[in-house]
């Protein structure tokens, strides 16, 4: 009888050595800019020839890997510049965030987080811990549902409706607490709120005793490429609190956005204080989710 713990283990590790094997691929052609051959690949990495032969069409067919009929070289494909710009673009948000999320926090001696979208989750890039002895802590690079925060409404609200009508077509959006948003027409019609008003709110629904507000961190383009948000624990989130929470978030973001290139004219606003706190305080008080996309 087949034992299937250890068909799963081998199966394991030969996935393990293929991606092994994928990155020292890359590795090696990093160091021949100008391409080099399939003999040079194989004998230079010891590798059978069907198996870098496999390699190297899957490789291709990514682009991770570019191949030259012509010259019968291969190089690094696009895909590897495409990540290596992502990887400076994160880079460069940290470098010109950190010092105004820790000017925000400082300010309002509250946690404040930055955040990015990785699928459907958001990603803790970082954040500056309120000094009270009740606040909330992050963890750097942990993920949390973004249906379920505002860090991720905001980063959810910058996609296309149909695309994220598709993409949670069959996925099960978890109950945090009983606050949660828990349905997609329930989730596409909070992100149309998020879009029109320029914040998101999290009402005790990541966690119970916990209130957030978030606002958008934006590129040249003025995608969404980021979130901040404040986090409150709710004995200090009052809508006074959460207005003068928003105001100092949004002013930070904003500069944090022009430093990324933002034009002024792409940014958001979100009104005067007055016009901010109605603007919470209804959101307080009536969390009726809708059950059915708004027309």
């Amino acid at each position: 009888m087949l034992n299937i713990e250890t068909i799963d283990v081998t199966e394991q590790r030969a996935r393990a050595k293929s991606a092994d094997r994928a990155l020292q691929v890359l590795e090696f052609l990093a160091k021949t800019p100008e391409g080099t051959t399939f003999s040079d690949i194989a004998r230079g990495l010891s590798l059978p020839k069907s198996s870098a032969h496999e390699l190297l069409t899957v490789m291709t067919e990514r682009s991770f890997v570019e191949f030259n009929p012509a010259t019968k070289l291969y190089r690094l494909g696009i895909r590897t510049w495409e990540l290596g710009q992502a990887f400076v673009a994160h880079r460069d948000l940290i470098t010109e965030a950190r010092p105004v999320i820790r000017a925000i926090s400082a300010t309002l001696d509250e946690t404040v987080q930055l955040s990015v979208l990785d699928g459907f989750e958001e990603v803790y890039l970082d954040r500056v811990d309120s000094s009270q002895p009740l606040r909330v802590q992050a963890i750097i690079g942990a993920r949390a549902p973004a249906h379920t925060t505002a860090l991720g409404k905001i980063l959810l609200s910058d996609r296309r409706e149909g695309d994220l009508l598709t993409g949670l077509r069959g996925r099960k959006l978890g109950a945090a607490t009983p606050n949660t948003i828990t349905t997609a027409d329930q989730l596409i019609v909070e992100l149309r709120w998020v879009r029109a008003k320029g914040f998101a709110v999290d009402n005790e629904e990541h966690a119970v005793g916990l209130r957030c507000v978030a606002a958008p961190v934006r590129d040249h383009t003025g995608a969404i490429i980021a979130a901040a948000s404040v986090a409150l624990p709710i004995t200090r989130a009052s809508a006074d609190q959460m207005t003068d929470a928003l105001l100092a978030l949004v002013k930070g973001v904003n500069d944090i956005s022009r430093k990324l290139g933002c034009d002024g004219a792409l940014l958001g606003s979100v009104g005067t204080r007055a016009e901010l706190r109605l603007l919470i305080e209804e959101r307080l008080e009536s969390w009726d989710l809708p059950s059915a996309v708004a027309n």
